[in-house]
């Protein structure tokens, strides 16, 4: 009987202690003082929608990069100079895009978007989620 009620009690501490956890990872990224839970686009323009299409500015290409399971897809894109990509969190727990000093969203949740026009030099272009660092990605910029 003893034993039972141990074992019982290790499982309700292991539930705690990943309840915390989650809770922990899940806000990390908020702003409590403004509530602002958008991305923004620093160098580019904020989307409020998951869709994108052809067209932008002078003609441009828009392509989207879908944020799900953690991952993005595609991992890596071609675009060229002058193109859009946009990013759109598909995941119910929220990520951002930093690349470098180029251009960093903030915190995307669930359906938010973010993007960026490619105006910078040809050439290669990774990124990655600062709130989720093992997420990965690159964009090659091709003349256009």
């Amino acid at each position: 009987m003893i034993v039972w009620a141990c074992q019982g009690m290790k499982k309700m501490i292991i539930l705690l202690i990943l309840s915390v956890l989650l809770i922990g990872c899940y806000q990390q990224g908020s702003n409590p003082a403004t509530g602002d839970n958008n991305a923004t686009a620093g160098g580019g323009a904020q989307t409020g929608g998951g869709s994108s299409g052809s067209g932008g500015a002078s003609g441009a290409g828009s392509t989207t990069v879908r944020i799900s399971g953690f991952a993005f897809d595609p991992a890596e894109l071609t675009v060229k100079q002058g193109d859009t990509v946009v990013w759109v969190n598909e995941d119910s727990v929220p990520h951002t895009i930093k690349m470098g000093s180029a251009f960093e969203s903030s915190q995307m949740g669930k359906g938010d978007s973010a993007e960026h026009t490619f105006t910078e030099t040809p050439g290669e272009y990774p990124y990655s989620c600062a709130i989720h660092p093992s997420m990965h990605g690159k964009i090659i910029v091709v003349a256009g």
